[in-house]
């Protein structure tokens, strides 16, 4: 699903006028040094933008990634989901629709 979603990353980002959600903090990132893969702690910015897109029918989230000493880039796209009642009274999300050939 997410895999054909990727094509409309740049349009979220495109339509979306401003930036919806922000989230920043200290986490351990993979890192080349003299040949060898370290984990070093570094300052993480996470950029989070939405877009309705109608002709589609969906509600897509772009999230971008800028660590400390690098530049921004794409980190993941996913639809929004919708919420459905348990049987137990509680909230399920799906991210479903039901038909395999269009999910």
């Amino acid at each position: 699903m997410r895999l054909r979603l990727l094509p409309l990353a740049v349009e979220v980002i495109e339509r979306s006028g401003t930036l919806q959600e922000y989230d920043e903090k200290n986490i351990f990132v993979r890192q080349r040094s003299r040949g060898k893969w370290s984990k070093v702690m570094k300052f993480t910015r996470y950029f989070i933008f939405t877009a309705v897109i109608k002709d589609k029918g969906l509600r897509v989230k772009v999230i971008v990634r800028e660590v400390t000493g690098e530049r921004k880039k794409f980190y993941s796209i996913y639809p929004s989901w919708n919420t459905e009642q348990d049987g137990q009274g509680g909230k399920k999300k799906k991210l479903y629709a039901g038909n395999p050939e269009t999910d």
